[in-house]
């Protein structure tokens, strides 16, 4: 029951004047900001001092108060994992365990900060056993981090649980964040950070505590590149001088090999060692995939022979690839390095937290000024320290030398005393001491401390002490002399803990390129619903006029229609797009050539597909490494924005997520955009919404999308494309039943918010005689238009034929139907591909 006020209560009531009003979407976009930069700041992205993140800096800080050293034995990972949870880490073990292990594998991490003892995983990415069978400790590194911990030395905060504390950052003797690097992932901010040679770190930081003003080529000099755990060849220093100086950049890496000769005459491919992110399973199977796609021939045999060396714990890599006799064997070699893991791309992004705030593209200088700073800090902070508890041992020897030379007087003064407090005062007042805390030491002393042995040893002591006071006040009061400590004991570290470069640094990549072998043409590229795929050169199809039948361009079997077509140039790179929110690449090349009426290959041939997950859309583009963004519409009407350079990695088989799907939503289209067009959405029943794209606030690779437009239950997406600002293109329609219909793209007027039903773009009387919306694209008159039926047929006509019309027409008969036959999907052919005259235009 509700409580009723008394009058005596109404004097604590406010009175609200006035009511603020906002715009709810500023609101959430203010709070989900707030909420993005609490994520990277508590959990993401690494501190730029100790470069860790707070889950491996609280694992690290609890194995040091377990006392779980690099000389004692390793104990069970289920312990670490259970005392970091219960006290540091609240988000529970098992997202812990996860983390230790990446800490411990060696083939991850330059100079692991674990030792480990049992089944970690394995580099072909089968996982770890269960922490309660796995054991560990700190590694001789491990124990670098958290040399000189205290909280005289690092800031301490209370943990969770407000019963202990623990350290805001750790001291970090190793550079940790230049020699391990380190990956994360925040809400639309990565960080991906390359490990480099401690001793080729440690001389870069000695450079630059000489001379702040170094450049990056003198940092080239002394730090080359990046140096991976495992052996590999970086092909080029363009992308190092690239995230040298901005904090981002690409690189490239080829696996070490050799070729032998065989007992059969032919050649033998030995694979040493993998490039970064490589893997032999990987390997074998993406060679096995191209030898059956005879994408690659000339290989008769392959095998994997890796494994674990039993005295060293290191992983021996070993792939051997037999060649025919006759073979190429570096012909095999380069198309190897193209359509293998056996080279691969590393995209370094520098972002990472500075004085607890992110820092993005952090450049290489700037990480070794805040370690450098870092370091600084924690000495002066120990020197203080250390000078402090010296003063106060001073003064007490100080109390006892006295004492000692009055010692007799001393002794009957104190047994003269009624109490401990009274002792103290006459101490004082007889000025034996000067202080209580002199005083106090004197009564719990032994008499055998005064001694004239044990006085000299008071004396030796005082005077070690008073000395050391003098080197550490000149050293705090002297700049150049603190910075000197840092490179002593940098030196110290490189000597040793230091070891060879394992990354060796070649010259670019061959400039025969694999693509230089392929000739390059527009050719079409089809799916079908079952999922076989074929490309074929554009000029195997011939124009026809408006209402023509068309020629078979996929050849239909039972069940199976055709799903999609569209045009590309051999060399450009097709992003593959699926219902789960994925994303695969191939090069267009690498779509296998059929004749017109083939059925081609099946996808599962090419991409790594999961159950239950198909293609939705397909983008050609020249390369990954552009500006402009990549605009998604899922089956639930959410929209999303991203750029193209998220999704640029060294992904070959398995997909990427492209976005972040709701449970029962699928991703349903996805176009390419420059920032500065409208979007356009068409709905299966004929209703359409533009609004500029700028609309949709960019976000990263791993998210999920915004409402799209207020979409009717019994309606869906039937096409999302973009509409150039500055340009008046024509929007062509086109229905299942044939029918198509141009109007000019101004009819529509431009939005500026998301959240409507749109206009009508068609007629919805007719609906059942035209059927509805499969398709919409932008065109000019001297585009070309490409029609797929679900029977697989396929028509080309100019766009001029179709006349354009109002907004709300029903629109004319475009590609005369079979019984049966539906449109299936429209494709562009812009610029009409050289068409004939009009004149010529048959029927087929």
């Amino acid at each position: 029951m509700r409580r009723k006020l008394k009058p005596s209560d109404t004097s604590n009531i406010a009175v609200i004047e006035k009511i603020d009003e906002a715009e709810i979407q500023a609101l959430l976009d203010e709070n989900y900001m707030r909420y993005t930069f609490a994520v990277m700041e508590d959990r993401a992205l690494p501190d730029a001092r100790d470069g860790l993140k707070p889950s491996q800096r609280r694992i690290l800080y609890s194995m040091h108060e377990l006392n779980i050293n690099f000389s004692r034995s390793t104990e069970k990972c289920a312990l670490i994992c259970g005392h970091t949870s219960g006290y540091y880490h609240p988000h529970g073990d098992q997202v812990l365990y996860p983390t230790l292990v990446r800490l411990a594998q060696d083939w991850l991490s330059r100079y692991p900060l674990i030792a480990k003892q049992g089944n970690f995983g394995n580099l072909d990415g089968d996982p770890p056993a269960a922490m309660r069978y796995t054991e560990a400790k700190l590694s001789r590194y491990g124990e670098m981090m958290l040399a000189d911990l205290s909280a005289d030395t690092v800031d301490m905060m209370r943990n969770y649980t407000e019963k202990k504390d623990e350290p805001t950052v750790l001291p970090s003797l190793m550079p940790n964040l230049l020699v391990n690097g380190g990956a994360g992932i925040a809400v639309g901010v990565a960080t991906t950070l390359a490990p480099h040679n401690l001793r080729e770190v440690v001389e870069v930081i000695k450079a630059y505590i000489q001379n702040p003003n170094i450049t990056v080529d003198d940092v080239i000099k002394l730090m080359p590149g990046p140096d991976f755990p495992i052996p590999c060849m970086l092909r080029g220093q363009s992308g190092v001088r690239s995230y040298y100086e901005t904090g981002r950049g690409g690189l490239q890496f080829d696996g070490l090999y050799e070729t032998v000769q065989s007992s059969k005459g032919g050649d033998i491919i030995r694979v040493t060692s993998l490039p970064p992110g490589a893997s032999p399973e990987q390997l074998v199977t993406q060679i096995k995939e191209n030898v059956e796609r005879k994408t690659i021939e000339g290989i008769v045999n392959f095998a994997d022979y890796s494994a674990r060396d039993k005295k060293t714990g290191k992983i021996q890599i070993h792939v051997e690839i037999e060649l025919s006799k006759g073979a190429s064997a570096e012909f095999i070699i380069t198309q190897l390095l193209k359509l293998t893991c056996l080279r691969t791309s590393f995209n370094v992004n520098q972002t990472v937290l500075i004085g607890g705030r992110v820092f993005e593209n952090a450049p290489i200088l700037k990480l070794i000024e805040t370690f450098v700073l870092h370091r600084k800090d924690v000495l002066t902070r120990k020197f203080q320290a250390e000078l402090k508890a010296n003063n106060a041992r001073i003064h007490i020897l100080e109390g006892l030398l006295n004492v000692a030379k009055h010692i007799d007087a001393v002794i009957k003064l104190i047994r003269s005393s009624e109490n401990g407090d009274d002792a103290i005062a006459k101490l004082i007042a007889n000025k034996y001491v000067k202080t209580e805390e002199q005083a106090k030491a004197v009564l719990a002393v032994t008499l055998r401390r005064l001694t004239k042995l044990e006085t000299h040893e008071l004396q030796t002591e005082h005077d070690s002490l008073v000395k050391r006071n003098e080197w550490l006040t000149d050293v705090l009061g002297t700049e150049k002399k603190l910075m000197k400590e840092i490179i002593k004991e940098q030196d110290a570290l490189a000597a040793k803990y230091g070891d060879d470069r394992r990354t060796e640094i070649g010259v670019n990549a061959d400039d025969i390129d694999l693509e230089d072998l392929i000739k390059e043409e527009q050719v079409v590229i089809s799916l079908t619903k079952d999922g076989y795929i074929k490309r074929i050169p554009v000029s195997a199809y011939n124009i026809q006029a408006r209402g023509g039948k068309g020629v078979i361009g996929v050849k239909s079997r039972d069940n199976d229609e055709a799903d999609e077509i569209f045009i590309c140039s051999t060399h450009d790179l097709i992003l593959f797009f699926t219902t789960h929110g994925l994303m695969y690449k191939k090069k267009g090349y690498q779509i296998p050539e059929a004749g017109r009426t083939g059925k081609g290959t099946h996808l599962a041939n090419l991409l790594a597909l999961g159950q239950d997950e198909h293609i939705t859309n397909t983008i050609p583009l020249k390369t990954l490494d552009q500006d402009g963004y990549l605009m998604m519409v899922t089956k639930g009407g959410l929209i999303k924005r991203s750029f193209i350079r998220d999704y640029d990695t060294s992904l070959k088989t398995r997909g990427l997520q492209a976005i972040k799907l709701n449970d029962g939503d699928s991703l349903a289209f996805v176009e390419k955009t420059d920032g500065k067009s409208d979007v356009f959405i068409a709905t299966s029943k004929g209703m359409a919404i533009r609004y500029p794209e700028n609309t949709v606030r960019a976000t990263g690779r791993v998210t999920a999308g915004v409402k799209a437009l207020n979409l009717a239950k019994d309606d869906t997406i039937a096409q999302m494309l973009t509409i150039n600002q500055k340009e008046n293109p024509d929007i062509l329609v086109v229905t299942s039943m044939g029918f198509g219909k141009r109007t000019e793209s101004s009819q529509y007027r431009c939005l500026q918010g998301r959240y409507a039903k749109g206009v009508r773009t068609i007629d919805q009387v007719k609906q059942d005689r035209n059927g509805l919306i499969i398709g919409a694209c932008a065109v000019n008159t001297d585009d070309t238009l490409m029609v797929l039926t679900s029977k697989g047929k396929i028509i080309q006509m100019p766009v001029k034929q179709i006349r354009s019309t109002g907004r709300v027409a029903m629109g004319v008969k475009v590609v005369t139907l079979d019984t049966g036959d539906g449109v299936q999907s429209i494709v562009k052919v812009k610029g009409g591909m050289n068409l004939p005259d009009e004149d010529d235009f048959t029927d087929i």
